[in-house]
């Protein structure tokens, strides 16, 4: 990472209620860093991001902007948003400014949780947007490799090449947990990927193939409600 002169800074806005992002953004409007980064209710909604991206656009502190960073936000519908936000301003600004996000749910599901995620079947339903998380099947059964078991049902590289079988720990007297270490690194890594490739299977049925029959309604009129309110 870069350090120093050339290391790039975030100016980041928060947002709690009670005037509070008012008084945040009059605090830290005017220094000069190379992009944004968006917390608290400032990204807890669609509508309040839009309303402070708006509020920036008006305000010309976007002009020499290099990115945005979101916190806390998961695919499918985020990576759709934020795309949709990236081209306008793109478009608005005739610059390259990116925008990225993050979410800790791939690693708290894996380490906390057990659980496993899997690539949704898109459509136009709205419970189709979002990453299915299943209970990871740990069971004394695979402790033997008489029984050897891959989870296919959840396809990834990590699935591919490791079955249910690798990631055990050692059942010793004391063992508290089915997954080994490597094996909840392993699946965090499974989670991640997930995340990551449902991500680009929305972002792809919406802005490549157009193919609206995979769009629910509510994603479609906030699409649109992106592009009104920012242009």
């Amino acid at each position: 990472a870069a350090t120093g002169a050339r290391a790039k800074y975030l100016n980041v806005l928060q947002d709690v209620g009670n005037g509070t992002g008012e008084a945040w953004y009059a605090a830290v409007k005017d220094f000069d860093f190379e992009g944004w980064a968006f917390g608290g209710d400032t990204q807890g909604d669609l509508k309040p991001l839009l309303k402070w991206v708006r509020r920036l656009l008006d305000d010309q502190k976007l002009d020499k902007s290099e990115w945005f960073h979101i916190l806390m936000a998961s695919p499918p519908k985020s990576a759709v948003y934020y795309t949709a936000i990236q081209r306008c301003l793109r478009d608005l600004l005739g610059t390259k400014i990116q925008i990225s996000y993050d979410s800790s749910t791939p690693l708290q599901s894996a380490y906390a949780r057990h659980k496993i995620a899997r690539v949704p079947n898109l459509t136009n339903k709205p419970s189709s947007w979002s990453i299915p998380m299943h209970d990871f099947p740990g069971s004394p059964k695979y402790m033997g490799q008489d029984n050897v078991r891959y989870l296919n049902e959840f396809p990834s590289p990590v699935t591919d090449r490791f079955s249910i079988n690798d990631m055990q720990t050692y059942r010793g007297d004391f063992s508290q947990s089915f997954l080994s270490q490597a094996g909840m690194h392993l699946l965090a890594n499974h989670n991640m990927y997930v995340f990551h490739k449902t991500a680009l299977v929305a972002c792809d049925i919406v802005f490549n193939q157009g193919d609206t029959s995979r769009i629910p309604p509510i994603v479609i009129e906030n699409l649109e409600l992106i592009d009104n309110y920012l242009r």
